[in-house]
């Protein structure tokens, strides 16, 4: 069954093998998984990225649905399919704002498997709930029990904002996964997912039997997309946007990597698509943001709107390329300094990823995988700066920026660029040039526009390049000084001699900035000669 269709919904390897969906083929490295040395396994990755997927393709390779396996890696091999009782927890079931309902959310999901399997368990405790379950389950079919955990994280993560409820769900979560230690006997594989390790060192403290596959290299694709899986598996989708658009499909696959690929997640040089935003691409034909509806966490998004330690002032341009950094140390935090340990935030909810290795150092360098990302997060630091009113999305406002300026309609293209700069608040706002010349240079970020800030050329540094298909822009801005200065210090320094004059027309635009105001004062534009 190669399947056909592309489905964004099914998030289950049963469902999409029976609707004959597209799947990238995972079960070769999950079988090596399933024949290594460990028995207990834990996997971080940034949400959306195909855990669940993963989790649902144990279930059934456990539960020795072979038919479901029709020519996967798998079925190529001598596998026995030998038939396990398998728990499965998805656990958003016990992610509430209090204790009681989690801890009941969390008993629901066990007595749902007593249930089931028609155990004589008595009740209790949730963490003795648990290893009744697992005992039972062992004794009564004769064969060792499989527990996958997804989200193991989720009762923690949507609990940030109320600390005394998170620690409280931390202890219970801490002695409910010990039953995973002391029950070890009774399990044949355990399998674990989320998408933070902040909170591993106290939840799974007992556990020390759990291997580590965040960045174990024979892992590095396990979910994603590598080039290789995604020119086998969906060329034909590859090619409808090449007809669509009147492109090569090698300016397609161009386009694609800009855009989604750049994930990297071990020493290994092994880069993978982003998949949701990858297939939600070939349904829509359209390259846009896609991740950032349903993957970014809530607790990033939090931190940054309140503006925690400066991080809303920060310029997107500063996590370009971050050398010297020891992963090794971002485990060892907890709930209470979240908030001081943004950067391990920003590599487990995937707004940064491994860059390059320097293996003399044992340091890693970490920045943006790529533009969906980079962009994402500019217009999340946006929005925290601006602060823009419900009829004034700044994310909307920059596009109309773009859209301004591809049409050269300048009187709209200044007002709504001024109408985003006036919508600072008054605790955010910081009368320094530097500070409106980044938040300019975010605003045409985050608008799509191919843009260079601060760009080197013989007689000096311009603010900003942008690059049309016609033309190019060559923007000034000057603060507290007239737009006619920021066109007379362009021509003089001779910016445009870096610009071949027969391969595009080039454009000054000079743009003055009053700091106190909070407005542009002035603007004017000339075609250089």
């Amino acid at each position: 069954m190669n399947g056909n269709g592309i489905s964004l919904s099914i998030q289950t390897f049963e469902k999409l093998r029976e609707r004959q969906a597209r799947y990238v083929d995972k079960t070769g490295i999950l079988l090596d998984l399933i024949r290594s040395d460990g028995s207990a396994f834990f996997f971080s990755r940034p949400r959306r990225f195909g855990k669940s997927l993963t989790v649902t393709t144990l279930e059934s390779i456990f539960q020795g649905k072979k038919e479901l396996f029709e020519d996967l890696a798998i079925s190529k091999t001598e596998y026995a399919w030998p038939i396990h009782p398998v728990i499965r927890l998805d656990m958003k079931w016990a992610a509430h704002p209090s204790f009681d309902r989690a801890e009941l959310g969390l008993t629901r999901l066990l007595t749902g498997f007593i249930k089931e399997h028609d155990l004589d368990v008595a009740d209790g405790l949730v963490e003795d709930l648990f290893k009744d379950l697992i005992e039972s389950l062992h004794q009564k079919t004769g064969q060792k029990v499989v527990v996958l955990v997804d989200e193991y994280d989720k009762p923690l993560i949507d609990n940030l904002d109320h600390i005394p409820v998170a620690k409280e769900i931390q202890g219970m979560l801490k002695r409910f996964y010990g039953v995973l230690k002391s029950a070890d006997e009774h399990l044949r594989f355990v399998f674990i997912t989320g998408v933070s390790k902040f909170s591993r060192v106290s939840v799974f403290s007992d556990l020390n039997h759990l291997t580590d596959l965040t960045m174990d290299s024979r892992y590095a694709t396990l979910v994603g997309m590598t080039e290789e899986e995604l020119i086998e598996n969906y060329s034909p989708y590859i090619q409808a946007i090449a007809d669509t658009n009147q492109w090569s499909t090698e300016q397609v696959l161009e386009k694609i990597r800009f855009w989604y690929n750049g994930y990297r997640f071990s020493k290994s040089e092994s880069r993978v698509y982003n998949p949701w935003s990858t297939l939600t691409l070939f349904n829509t034909k359209e390259f846009s943001p896609h991740w950032h509806v349903t993957g970014i966490p809530k607790m990033l998004i939090d931190i940054i709107n309140k503006d925690i330690d400066g991080f809303a002032q920060r310029d997107p341009a500063d996590f370009d390329y971050m050398p010297n950094f020891d992963i090794m140390k971002f485990d060892a935090y907890d709930i209470e300094t979240l908030a001081q340990q943004l950067i391990p935030l920003m590599v487990q909810t995937g707004f940064l990823t491994i860059k390059d290795y320097d293996e003399e150092f044992n340091t890693y360098a970490l920045g943006y995988p790529n533009w969906e990302v980079r962009s994402t997060f500019a217009n999340m630091i946006l929005d925290a700066r601006l602060k823009a009113s419900p009829d004034q999305d700044s994310f909307m406002m920059a596009k109309l920026i773009r859209k301004y300026l591809s049409l050269k309609d300048w009187d709209h293209f200044i007002d709504t660029l001024n109408r985003l700069v006036a919508s600072i608040p008054g605790n955010l706002h910081t009368p320094k040039e530097s500070y409106y010349h980044s938040l300019i240079h975010m605003v045409f970020q985050v608008s799509g526009l191919t843009i260079r800030s601060e760009e080197w050329v013989a007689g000096g540094r311009m603010d900003t390049v942008i690059e049309e298909h016609d033309c190019f822009y060559i923007i000034e801005f000057k603060f507290g000084k007239s737009a006619a200065e920021a066109i007379e210090q362009i021509k003089h320094r001779k910016y445009s001699a870096k610009f071949p004059k027969d391969l595009k027309p080039v454009y000054a635009i000079g743009i003055s900035v009053d700091c106190a105001s909070k407005g542009i004062q002035g603007w004017e534009m000339v075609l250089l000669a």
